[in-house]
């Protein structure tokens, strides 16, 4: 898949790829569309005022590449993305007194 970051509404034009990519201000969802549906689906979209544009394509080649101001800031094995993300192993242990507080003791 090919992704023009540039292409990406923003609400706010100072983001950069990470927060273009990461950002959950920006409220966006990405949907793959069959080039031959793509005016469909733009139709139904405008029906319900939700905003849709095309970003990228799908490529055939394997990649996840994501260009920004012509420039390629990403270029990975798509499933990387999806299963190989950073593991976080932090220890946790119940709170002293956690079970008499949630009978209502104290």
């Amino acid at each position: 898949m090919s992704v023009n970051l540039d292409l990406v509404p923003l609400r706010d034009t100072s983001l950069g790829p990470a927060e273009i990519l990461m950002s959950e201000s920006q409220e966006r969802m990405m949907a793959i569309v069959e080039p031959r549906h793509v005016e469909r689906f733009a139709a139904i979209c405008a029906r319900w005022d939700v905003p849709a544009t095309v970003i990228g394509e799908v490529t055939g080649t394997g990649r996840l590449e994501m260009s920004w101001r012509g420039e390629v800031v990403v270029d990975i094995a798509p499933e990387t993305a999806a299963s190989q993300g950073p593991v976080y192993d932090r220890p946790a242990a119940r709170p002293a007194g956690q079970d008499e507080l949630a009978a209502g003791r104290s």
